[in-house]
């Protein structure tokens, strides 16, 4: 028995030794294209077996598993922390492992590019801003430095959080600097970009009146606390949140309103602490969810404050008019030649009014021009029954 178990793992070494000398002897693949700084571990052993079939596969360079069940087979760890990340870098989590990593050899990590030319291929915004005053972590291409690669606790893949910062910016001077407000729970990226600015320090575009004028007494220390405090100054806004769809809170001492507005400082207009889209999917992830599993989507999807208002509002989804209003805005010719909706036309299944986001849903859909049903039939003969 002994003698036979031996035999079938010789044969299995046999087998790979012939497989890759194969590959390389055939005039085909020659082994220095294989070669790098660092090289893959089965193409280091010369397994190519190990991810390829030599005959005939289902997947393409006939490999033996889809990616990235492939990767896996060998990477176990990773594939376990990753079903435990809160946050998972989108290429990650389309198992599109070969947008970043080479298979065969590379550079450190086989990467596809070095350094910050890699990121910067998806992530071009960031690339193009022109900023005077730089980060020196940015500045230097460093982007590992401060994110993760894979996954990470938060939706920028930032390491650790404030103690990322504290681990650069020494905290007695922080401290010194920003007084009672400095500690371990300190949100920096509050009041600083990350990247650049053109202001000093960091500080972002936009700034808080009493925060750009150190005027810090007209918020901290005063009299009023939670809403009442920002109303103080915006008493404009106070009819907006008792409108019937609101986004009012009741939030006792800390006012409501910093939940979407930094106090202090923000690249966005109106001090919003993140762009709409992303600002309005902490507390609508079925909207991003929607997004990802439709295969079509409104084309001003991020775009949320242009037909929803940010306080309240009199129309449901908190939209800017009825639903016919909003849409023909944009959509003119729609708006004077369409099927019949309106007060006077009511919907068979229900008795609402028909509008436009009856048969459309610009969230996402899977049918063409975001119809809830297909337009070939199905969706007309929710109400025309009799044809």
């Amino acid at each position: 028995m002994r003698v036979v178990f031996v035999l079938y793992f010789w044969l299995i070494w046999s087998v790979s030794v012939w497989a890759a000398s194969s590959c390389f002897t055939q005039g085909c693949h020659t082994r220095e294209a294989f070669r790098g700084r660092v090289e893959h571990g089965p193409v280091k052993g010369d397994r190519c077996e190990k991810c390829h079939l030599p005959h005939v596969s289902r997947y393409s360079h006939l490999l033996r598993a889809e990616i990235p069940n492939l990767c896996f087979e060998c990477h176990k760890d990773f594939e376990k922390k990753l079903k435990l990340a809160s946050w998972v870098h989108l290429p990650v989590k389309r198992g599109a492992c070969g947008r970043c990593h080479r298979p065969h050899a590379g550079p450190e990590g086989l990467l596809t590019s070095e350094g910050a030319r890699l990121c910067f291929n998806c992530h071009q915004g960031i690339k193009k801003a022109s900023y005077r005053v730089l980060h020196d972590p940015f500045r230097k291409g460093q982007c590992l430095a401060c994110h993760q690669a894979h996954f990470g606790e938060t939706r920028s893949l930032v390491k650790g959080g404030t103690r990322l910062c504290f681990s650069c910016h020494q905290k007695k001077e922080t401290v010194a600097r920003h007084g009672d407000y400095a500690g371990e729970n300190m949100n920096c990226l509050i009041c600083h970009n990350p990247h650049g600015s053109n202001r000093p320090h960091l500080v972002r575009s936009f700034l808080h009146a009493p925060y750009e004028e150190k005027a810090c007494e007209k918020c901290h220390g005063g009299g009023n606390t939670g809403a009442k405090m920002c109303l103080a100054c915006h008493e404009d806004r106070r009819e907006e949140f008792l409108r019937v769809h609101t986004h009012y809170m009741r939030s006792g001492k800390r006012p409501f309103c910093v939940s979407c507005h930094s106090p202090h400082a923000s690249d966005e207009k109106f001090l919003l602490r993140a762009s709409p889209d992303w600002l309005c999917i902490r507390c609508h992830p079925e909207a991003l969810v929607q997004k990802r599993e439709s295969l079509h989507i409104h084309p001003a999807w991020e775009k949320c404050l242009d037909c929803h208002e940010g306080h309240g509002s009199r129309f449901a989804g908190m939209l800017k008019g009825d639903a016919n209003a909003v849409c023909v805005r944009c959509h003119k010719t729609q708006g004077k030649f369409t099927h019949p909706i309106g007060e006077k036309v009511k919907d068979p299944r229900n008795g609402q009014t028909l509008t436009c986001v009856t048969c459309h849903d610009p969230m996402g859909t899977p049918f063409k021009y975001e119809l809830r049903l297909s337009g070939e039939a199905s969706l007309c003969l929710e109400c025309h029954k009799g044809y």
